[in-house]
């Protein structure tokens, strides 16, 4: 079971840039007795959304680069989701499994069975019946050995799936799964079987047709998924479009038609919302200083929402073969570069002394937080410690900066993903190092290879990018999800670390169910990760969200929250 938030939590991390649209003026509504113009058909309404990232597919388990989850939202529906208080619901089921009792039975020797029941009548886009082999279709799909373009997670602990009739979903465990009861979307969304078996088919059949399945038009242009909006037209490079789908599990959108723009430019989605052509903007398209300038110049004609994003933290590599630096396996020098980082010039440079900066990878809204604060080892701001650490490890100082016995300079490569945020950050870290005798050789990754996984796993030394922030996604530390080319690097560990005790945790975390003894072992973890450094945690981003006021239903909410989960409930004015 997941984490449920209060929306007083919640409102901790909210940057307070709201400003709602005016309310009606008396004057707009009809007096009692006036006389009303009959009703007029509305033209169809289109929502345009701005991303900063192209997607390279619209399938949720799909690993693909870049915060893609926002776009893949408008066309898919799993059996749960998260709303804006950070509830989980139901969604394309009557109710979720429910402990103890005959849709989720525990046994004896730690397996389990969960069971979902799909609502009546659903279809997919194109008109086709949903039923409970289109799930079991998918679980074929995402454990077939050699795809490796799945996410690992949930089906690595499931031992089967099974239809016992067409709306019933059962789930066979091999072990004990925490959120079992309440699969979202990446862990176990249908595939529709009568599109996808028989290119699957030829797949297992014959091996090298892998990227002849993979690359299969479904996945993109031809994509029918189950979600609120149905796809209509890709242009590459451009937009994706779509049309309101009848048959959405939660009704119908009210906005007919929806187009996600792919505008990389920060300031060309700015100028795109003031002028009107962008009703949305969201999935890192605008930063926060963007946020404030639309206010500035559109006052009341805009919303800026600021959302308590993902967490951003510096990678370090640990496979030898791929590691440039070899230095940097030395918790040492590990210890040295994060007492080395000067947080709070980030914090004045990129959020205005807004955001919010950290040594962990857990979210203020956990009910658990200040028990981590107390838990963690720290890392602060010190250059003569820095400076100790990294002589403990060999390293003196010569010209100025930091060399080996040999007379070799430490300067690791340094890549950050190419958002002028992102390369901001990097020049302060590089500056502050540069003071106290750390060298850097800096990297930027455009946004076009961002989205390979083979680009951001594949980094030499270390790289400072954005990952999920749910509690399942401290998995980027976890052995089973260590990308490697045999997988085509798909996996959520993109350094290679991995530890003994943290397995151990991890371990107990996805094998408890109850939420007191998940919470102390998410705690256990946190000491190990601190302690081990596989990476310095910076902040957790601050995500604006910038809409016309015309538009309403876009909403910040808990951590796990897209700010378009209720996208079919968004109205225009």
């Amino acid at each position: 079971m997941r984490m449920t938030l209060a929306p007083s939590a919640v409102a901790l991390l909210t940057v307070a840039l709201l400003a709602c649209g005016p309310s009606p003026r008396a004057a707009d509504a009809p007096g009692r007795g006036a006389q009303q113009a009959p009703p007029v058909a509305s033209a169809p309404r289109t929502l345009n959304m701005a991303v900063r990232y192209e997607v390279t597919d619209l399938a949720p388990k799909r690993v693909a680069g870049g915060p893609s989850q926002y776009s893949k939202r408008s066309f898919n529906a799993a059996l749960a989701l998260v709303d804006g208080a950070g509830v989980v619901r139901r969604y394309v089921v009557e109710s979720l499994p429910q402990l103890n009792t005959d849709t989720w039975r525990v046994f004896p020797d730690g397996r389990m069975e969960t069971t979902y029941t799909l609502k009546p009548n659903l279809t997919w886009h194109d008109g086709r019946p949903l039923t409970a082999d289109d799930f079991v279709f998918a679980y074929q799909v995402y454990v077939a050995p050699g795809l490796g373009a799945f996410t690992s997670r949930p089906q690595d602990q499931m031992e089967e799936v099974l239809a016992p009739d067409p709306r019933t979903i059962l789930i066979r465990w091999r072990s004990l799964y925490g959120d079992a009861g309440a699969l979202m979307t990446e862990e176990l969304d249908a595939l529709p079987r009568h599109i996808l078996e028989a290119p699957f088919a030829a797949y297992q059949q014959d091996p090298s047709t892998m990227d002849t399945f993979l690359s299969h038009a479904y996945w993109s242009t031809q994509y029918v998924g189950l979600g609120p909006y149905k796809l209509d037209r890709w242009e590459p490079g451009s937009s994706v479009e779509g049309t309101a789908f009848d048959g959405h599990a939660l009704g119908r959108p009210k906005i007919d038609r929806l187009r996600v723009h792919f505008i990389p430019d920060e300031n060309t989605v700015v100028s795109n919302l003031i002028a009107g052509s962008v009703d949305l903007a969201l999935d890192n398209s605008i930063r926060f200083e963007h946020a404030v300038e639309i206010k500035r110049q559109m006052g009341e004609r805009s919303v800026a929402l600021m959302r308590p994003g993902n967490r951003h933290w510096v990678i370090v590599q640990f496979r030898p073969e791929i590691m440039k630096t070899p230095a940097l396996a030395d918790l040492r020098v590990r210890r040295a570069l994060a007492h080395a980082v000067d947080r709070e010039p980030i914090n004045e440079a990129l959020f205005e002394g807004q955001g919010l900066i950290t040594d962990h990878w857990v979210p203020r809204q956990a009910s658990y937080w200040n028990d981590v604060e107390r838990a963690v080892t720290r890392y602060p701001f010190d250059a003569r410690r820095a400076e100790q650490l990294m002589n403990e490890a060999g390293f003196t100082k010569r010209d100025g900066f930091f060399a080996s016995a040999a007379g070799e300079r430490f300067r690791p490569d340094f890549l950050a993903d190419g958002s002028p945020l992102f390369v901001r950050e990097m020049e302060l870290i590089q500056d502050t190092w540069a003071r106290i005798g750390i060298d850097m050789d800096p990297k930027v990754l455009p946004a076009v290879a961002a989205r390979l996984n083979e680009s951001r796993t594949t980094f030499s030394d270390m790289y400072a990018t954005t990952t999920g922030v749910r509690e399942a996604q401290l998995d980027i530390f976890s052995t089973a999800q260590v990308a490697n080319a045999q997988r085509n690097w798909a996996g959520n560990n993109r350094g290679g670390w991995t530890h003994p005790d943290f397995e151990r945790w991890w371990g107990l975390y996805n094998t408890t169910l109850e939420r007191p003894q998940r919470d102390q072992q998410v705690i256990e973890m946190m000491k190990v990760v601190t302690d081990q450094l596989p990476g310095i945690m910076l902040y957790f981003n601050i995500l604006p969200i910038a809409h016309a006021s015309a538009l309403s239903g876009p909403e910040i909410g808990a951590t796990e929250t897209l700010p378009n989960w209720n996208m079919h409930t968004f109205e225009m004015r």
